[in-house]
């Protein structure tokens, strides 16, 4: 009975131990830091645009490849108009941005490579701007 009880308690302190052991790495790297997206224009009409983001080294179109996607109306020019801000929109890694205005096709594309360290106080954002119907341009802020 005494064994039984010795080899209980013991598997319970390693498993406490274990999982504060855990902790204390979450609280070091914390969670995996995510990128914002800001979309906007500087045109007239409103445009319907699909953004895509896949894995930078994705070999085909196939849908289990896309980490995030999401049709968004672009435009018109105005301050509150012309931005749509997705946050969260992906985890921080190497990825291929495609930008599709609907109805003519992609448009552009960008390689996102992350550039802020890991439990940076400020986080990894990608601007997309649409210059015209066929013209997208991308920047990303840049941490030190």
């Amino acid at each position: 009975m005494e064994r039984t009880r010795r080899a209980i308690l013991g598997t319970l302190g390693t498993s406490v131990l274990g999982a504060l052991g855990g902790c204390s790495l979450r609280e070091r790297f914390g969670d995996p830091q995510t990128v914002t997206i800001e979309v906007g224009g500087d045109f007239d009409a409103e445009r319907t645009i699909e953004l895509e983001v896949l894995p930078a080294a994705v070999e085909s179109g196939l849908s289990e490849n896309v980490v995030f996607q999401q049709t968004i109306t672009v435009g018109p020019s105005g301050p509150e108009e012309a931005l749509s801000v997705i946050e969260d929109a992906f985890e921080s890694a190497r990825a291929l941005i495609r930008v599709h205005v609907l109805g003519l096709g992609l448009i552009g594309e960008y390689t996102f490579v992350p550039d802020c360290p890991p439990g940076a106080t400020y986080g990894e954002v990608l601007y997309v701007t649409l210059q015209s119907v066929f013209d997208v341009t991308f920047r990303q802020n840049r941490c030190q």
